[in-house]
């Protein structure tokens, strides 16, 4: 009984790891340029679903402005920002790979005079993580429910 478990269970572990391979996340790639056509280090690119816009997932460009993330199939709005420029938002559809191409952030012409440091809403601790939202203004609204999709995990 024990090795007819154990076989149905390798063959389903087997059935489902071929299944993800078969159907690899969609990439999006582009790359990120200021107006005089110099590289964009370490930008925040970020993925939001369309329909309730909660972050999903995000990565930063690298040192030449360019950035290449795997992005499950749906529809989304891609946000990009850097401290002293105007943010990008576009709206996607992903079921394939997508070139960005080059994306121009232009530089704000707000200043910023101060920065405000808090403590983190999420800290990890050696059994798990920390997630303290009070104090933030993601609490205003939301149920704690909703508050849930902001933590990790």
């Amino acid at each position: 009984m024990k090795r007819i478990f154990t076989i149905l269970t390798l063959a389903a572990s087997l059935l489902i790891s071929l299944t993800a391979a078969a159907a690899p996340n969609p990439k999006v790639r582009g790359t990120i340029k200021d107006q005089n056509g110099d590289n964009m280090s370490f930008c925040s690119v970020m993925f939001a679903h369309k329909a309730d816009s909660l972050n999903v997932l995000g990565d930063i460009s690298n040192v030449e402005g360019y950035f290449e993330i795997p992005v499950p199939a749906g529809e989304y709005y891609v946000t990009i920002t850097l401290i002293g420029y105007e943010p990008f938002r576009q709206e996607m559809t992903l079921g394939e790979d997508t070139n960005l191409g080059t994306i121009v952030l232009k530089e704000s012409a707000i200043q910023i005079e101060a920065a405000v440091v808090r403590a983190d809403m999420i800290r990890r601790k050696a059994d798990g993580y920390l997630f303290t939202p009070s104090n933030s203004p993601i609490v205003n609204g939301r149920t704690s429910l909703e508050l849930l999709n902001f933590a990790p995990g």
